[in-house]
């Protein structure tokens, strides 16, 4: 039995987990690697917490997150669509929402809050940002990853996303358009044409 590039305990661990849904298919592979006794009767690989990306974990919520707001908003528009366009948000965004999680963690008022987390050229949409942030929680992503991440994520399942709502699907970065709403996408949440 040839296992390529992967490691005998990670092939052993692979073996495990398969066990429960294909035990003898697993005691015969535990066997051909050369363990002792029954997989089955082994002891269960334990999680190893250093190897979780809590960030690639997030990619999967925004993508279904991204998906749900597609279907809640296709009803309302009138029309049928034609297609769809979704916007991540400006660059800037990303970098204040950072600064803001970390900030939020010590300091909750609202005044001292916009001198920690300006930032120059934007401190208009700043001063309208932190009080609608404190109020609501839920509007700061569990995890902010970056513009070209969410960019990434959302192109990459264009095709998908393309077929699940029978028209084309195009994702631009709300950095290179003018339009106005493109501006208003969050990190975690896109701006949402349907045309």
């Amino acid at each position: 039995l040839s296992v390529g590039s992967i490691s005998r305990e990670d092939s052993k661990i692979f073996v495990q987990l398969l066990s429960p849904f294909a035990p003898h298919l697993s005691e015969e592979l535990w066997e051909k690697l050369g363990w002792k006794g029954f997989c089955s009767l082994s002891s269960w690989p334990l999680c190893n917490e250093k190897l979780i990306d809590e960030s690639a974990e997030f990619e999967e919520v925004f993508l279904e997150n991204t998906r749900k707001d597609i279907h809640t908003l296709l009803p309302l528009v009138k029309k049928k669509a034609q297609r769809i366009a979704l916007f991540v948000s400006p660059s800037w965004k990303y970098v204040f929402f950072k600064h803001f999680k970390e900030a939020v963690q010590t300091d909750r008022e609202v005044g001292s809050l916009i001198v920690k987390t300006v930032m120059k050229g934007h401190e208009k949409e700043i001063a309208q940002l932190v009080p609608s942030l404190l109020k609501t929680s839920s509007k700061i992503p569990e995890h902010v990853l970056s513009m070209e991440r969410e960019f990434n994520v959302l192109d990459s399942s264009k095709k998908e996303l393309s077929r699940e709502f029978g028209v084309p699907v195009e994702v631009y970065k709300a950095d290179n358009v003018q339009e106005k709403k493109a501006q208003m996408a969050k990190p975690g949440k896109v701006s949402i044409f349907i045309l």
